[in-house]
């Protein structure tokens, strides 16, 4: 039959703590479930507390320990201090472990921050760098749209001054044809001189 350790302490009149510890130092056997729930065999607890007599029962205190047992078992309180040693110790072992955890995770955590705050600066460089290049690029559309308009503006001169030219060449050619010809001659040698 499995007993909890509180239904256990109970059964054999001692704390839930002397249980507890019976069971860390080994001489008790448990089972603990998924649920971190300690159950302990009935047979096994009997076998560690065996039921009191009535005649121990009247030396017993309220908690179930019998009136002076550390007095009168010496040896049972020297091998607690020395489960209590050992546990201590192991705990020191296990907080100094967790000390140089928490200083790495510190030390890594700044390098962390330090590199973020330089991701940061490169970040804010490029995005000034990537702004001037953008006002570059729209400097060069509206060159590139003046440039434009005046290759425009030049080719509509240009052609309003050929078609001009052309009109001045027909004006020309119809006052020579009219001549005679060694007026047309005259003419042409003075405007092509």
């Amino acid at each position: 039959m499995k007993l909890t350790l509180k239904e256990a302490a109970d059964a054999v009149g001692r704390d839930k703590s002397t249980l507890f510890r019976a069971i860390k130092t080994g001489t008790l056997k448990s089972i603990m479930n998924d649920s971190g729930m300690i159950f302990i065999e009935l047979d096994d607890l009997m076998a560690h507390y065996p039921p009191e007599n009535a005649d121990t029962r009247m030396n017993t205190k309220k908690r179930g320990r019998p009136t002076g047992s550390r007095k009168n078992n010496p040896d049972s309180v020297q091998s607690v201090d020395t489960g209590l040693s050992k546990e201590i110790i192991r705990l020191e072992e296990l907080n100094k472990d967790y000390r140089q955890q928490i200083e790495f995770l510190n030390a890594k955590l700044k390098a962390d921050e330090l590199r973020v705050a330089d991701l940061m600066v490169d970040r804010e460089r490029l995005g000034g760098r990537v702004q001037h290049l953008e006002q570059d690029i729209d400097a060069l559309r509206n060159e590139n749209a003046v440039q434009k308009a005046t290759i425009y503006s030049l080719n509509t001169q240009k052609d309003t001054l050929d078609k001009r030219l052309m009109a001045l060449e027909d004006s020309i050619n119809q006052m020579v044809s009219n001549q005679p010809d060694n007026t047309k001659k005259t003419i042409l040698q003075k405007l092509f001189a």
